[in-house]
């Protein structure tokens, strides 16, 4: 493989109006402007693209369709200010658009020797506003024909999916200039936030930070932990999420799908990483043998660490987050779903607070010690007043407000250098083993027993409902209209489901949510 990324700009463009916006950006090379007899290839393309393509959406053309362009540079046909795009009435064609017709894409764009000549007769800024100004009609033709590619993404759901759209791939040096283009052409820039909003909303899953089988994947995943956990950590003692004795969360920062997985072995002895299935064929079984149409697919997958990608919509209320759990019900929470669904008033599905035996440990041993201290006698009474007696400074009790002052100041900083000692040292304990429990970081007395009693309970038993799968990606959706969310369930927990009905809870709350969970089928958009 040939590593091209930093010879290529990519810009992605969401929504049904990237064409007509790209109409107005990119002006195409004319026939007769073509000098090199190598270029003559595009001139098709360019046809197709200007006559026919360009006044199109791309929910009309297939999935990956790609254009190969010649255009001029962005900055000759770029408006001084924003300006609206012309509303254009599109009339629906009888006939549907055929594939065959549209110009195959030429290997041009992937020629170094062409994209270095068309980035060595690029025109820089002074030559350009020099040019411009010996010229009494605007500049619109350039030496520099850059070659450019289009690729069309169409999930198939419509028109009105926002993750329809098209990727433009320009080659290095005329990145700049294509972005602030579109910029004037009415386009406007998001941010990673966005992004993934945006993939969610259409259910994809956004690569890497939702993608668990791969390298960059698990970086991201280590990265995020160590963030969340020295978050954590800067909290003060009585400010915590107390996440195990209160809600049951074993591991609140981070998703351990491979133990998970493990947990629903039925065969113990197996050893393996945790892998997504993305096959086709192979969720369409799966989702005919959950709805009862199917026999159970192969042992070989149901007895593997396999994981199923699935969407969850909520049914009543609640709106999931990352890191939350999906959680199979029990026979008793069908009734009470039932009537949250219905609207009726019923008690809501909450996690009980863990009842915590160390700390009933502690207390006993904390009044054995007292006792022991304590007179055997109940009845006597000490009259020796100097047992009670302690010696106070005078200077304790008369202070001088600048040493007192200078004393404060003294044991502050000398707190605030431990706790930045103890930052350190926990960062540390996390880059060397990252993949641990948020009990295992936490140092004092009672947390340590907190630690072995974590390590002997089972992820997937860990609360009172069987945990099947985390939520990677979750909120409100605009679509749907509820809260909405993707994830991964371990395959051998699906048989849990009955219905398609599981519960969702969040890392900070108590109340379960019911949802319906379906299984995703579309590939991974890198």
């Amino acid at each position: 493989l040939l590593d091209l990324s930093d010879q290529m700009v990519r810009l992605r463009l969401y929504g049904p109006k990237s064409f007509e916006i790209l109409r107005e950006v990119l002006a195409v090379v004319e026939e007769n402007e073509i000098m090199d007899s190598g270029m003559k290839e595009f001139v098709s393309n360019n046809q197709c693209w200007r006559n026919e393509c360009s006044k199109l959406s791309p929910g009309e053309f297939p999935d990956g369709t790609v254009f190969s362009l010649l255009v001029e540079d962005p900055r000759l046909s770029r408006p001084l200010k924003k300006v609206k795009l012309a509303e254009t009435n599109r009339r629906c064609s009888r006939k549907s658009l055929n594939v065959a017709d549209l110009p195959l894409p030429l290997d041009d764009f992937w020629n170094f020797e062409i994209r270095r000549k068309a980035l060595e007769k690029k025109l820089i800024e002074t030559d350009l506003q020099k040019k411009r100004s010996m010229q009494l009609q605007p500049v619109k033709v350039s030496e520099a024909k850059i070659p450019i590619l289009l690729i069309v993404r169409n999930t198939g759901t419509g028109t009105t999916n926002p993750f329809i759209g098209l990727d433009l791939i320009t080659p290095s040096g005329f990145g700049l200039e294509f972005w602030l283009a579109l910029q004037y052409g009415t386009a406007r820039s998001i941010g990673l936030k966005d992004q993934k909003f945006l993939e969610l909303e259409s259910s994809h899953f956004n690569f890497p930070a939702d993608v668990p089988d791969c390298d960059a994947g698990l970086n991201e995943f280590k990265e995020e932990y160590i963030n969340l956990q020295e978050k954590y950590i800067r909290r003060p003692h009585n400010r915590r999420v107390k996440y195990w004795s209160s809600l049951s969360i074993k591991y609140p920062f981070t998703f351990q799908f491979s133990e998970l997985s493990h947990d629903w072995f039925e065969n113990s002895g197996f050893e393996g990483t945790s892998y997504v299935i993305r096959n086709r064929r192979t969720l369409l079984a799966i989702e005919k043998w959950l709805i009862g149409r199917g026999p159970i697919p192969k042992e070989s997958i149901m007895n593997s660490a396999a994981l199923v990608p699935v969407s969850l919509v909520s049914i009543t209320v609640g709106r999931p987050q990352r890191f939350a759990l999906i959680c199979a019900p029990i026979d008793e929470d069908f009734t009470t779903i039932a009537k949250l669904s219905k609207g009726e008033n019923a008690m809501q599905i909450v996690e009980q607070s863990r009842t915590n035996t160390l700390e009933s440990a502690f207390n006993n041993q904390k009044n054995e010690e007292n006792q022991e201290n304590e007179i055997g006698l109940e009845d006597f009474i000490s009259l020796d007043v100097t047992a009670n007696e302690k010696h106070i400074p005078l200077n304790s009790l008369f202070p001088d407000k600048e040493m007192l002052w200078k004393r404060k100041l003294k044991k502050k900083k000398k707190k605030k250098r431990e706790k930045a000692k103890t930052a350190k040292r926990l960062k540390r304990n996390v880059e060397s083993n990252p993949q641990t429990s948020i009990s295992e970081e936490l140092t004092n007395g009672r947390e340590e027993l907190e630690e072995k009693a974590v390590e002997l309970i089972k992820y997937n038993s860990s609360c009172s409902r069987p945990i099947i799968g985390r939520i990677v990606r979750g909120d409100y959706s605009f679509v749907h209209g509820k809260g909405f969310a993707l994830g991964y369930c371990c395959l051998p927990a699906l048989k849990q489901l009955y219905h398609g009905v599981v519960l969702f809870r969040n890392v900070t709350s108590r109340y379960y949510h019911p949802a319906r969970i379906t299984l995703l089928k579309n590939q991974l958009d890198l």
